[in-house]
């Protein structure tokens, strides 16, 4: 699925913090994003496909469409890996 340009706002939040700023250029004015990274983001080259899943599950096309409803996202995400964390911490 691809990302849907200009990003919200709640994408644009998590694109300036994550990974200690090293998206936040996607946080920019969607005028001053160039095709070529507007590419880059997308799942075959992001490098990171934790942050191309947040910005999926942040996507308004996801029907994501306010603050709460992104935070409620995310503490699904949180959850469900907390989750996969617990079982791989059991294998010895």
């Amino acid at each position: 699925m691809p990302i849907t340009f200009p990003l919200n706002e709640w994408q644009k939040i998590a694109a300036r913090v994550y990974g200690d700023g090293c998206f936040a250029l996607y946080a920019e004015d969607d005028s001053e994003i160039s095709p070529d990274d507007k590419e880059c983001l997308q799942v075959n080259h992001v490098g990171d496909t934790n942050f191309f899943g947040l910005m999926v599950e942040l996507d308004e096309s996801e029907d994501c469409r306010d603050g709460e409803q992104a935070v409620t996202r995310l503490n699904t995400i949180i959850e469900d890996m907390s989750v996969v964390r617990d079982a791989l911490a059991l294998v010895k």
